[in-house]
């Protein structure tokens, strides 16, 4: 995809977000995948197909003076969840505090099996699992953002 549609993309999501509900577009997010779609599109052509969804959605908002209905919506979280898809399934990236909240339920469920059959007390076991899950997530979470493998 080329800059300069990318650039208009984005204004108009801009323009969008002034007028529609800001947390029922996902505007912060919505950024965020626009733009890792934009670095990726060059050389994939599902990125390139998702960024021009992208762009007829948000234009088809926009004509409706930033009020979608429902079904609109709908197709919104439908476009997000398949790019989000894309981008996980294709190029091997996650979403931010993805390992943390893996981790932290793995840690909860290591740590009531912890604290039931070696310590023989459940209380004791699911805090240290958590606490360890939290730490192990945080710390694979800034791992990957440093790395830039993160949406």
């Amino acid at each position: 995809m080329n800059w300069e549609r990318h650039e208009m993309l984005l204004a108009d999501l801009e323009a969008l977000l002034e007028k529609a509900d800001s947390k029922k577009i996902q505007g912060d997010f919505l950024k965020k995948i626009i733009n890792r779609l934009g670095e990726l599109s060059d050389d994939c052509r599902e990125c390139t197909r998702l960024l021009d969804e992208l762009h007829e959605h948000i234009k088809a908002i926009l004509e409706k003076n930033g009020q979608p209905e429902a079904t609109e919506y709908k197709r919104h979280r439908e476009i997000i969840n398949r790019a989000i898809a894309h981008l996980q399934k294709e190029h091997n990236l996650v979403t931010e505090d993805y390992y943390l909240g893996l981790y932290m339920s793995l840690g909860i469920a290591f740590g009531l099996m912890f604290g039931t059959l070696i310590l023989g007390n459940l209380a004791w076991g699911m805090p240290i699992g958590l606490l360890l899950g939290v730490v192990l997530g945080s710390a694979k979470d800034a791992d990957t953002k440093k790395k830039g493998h993160t949406i």
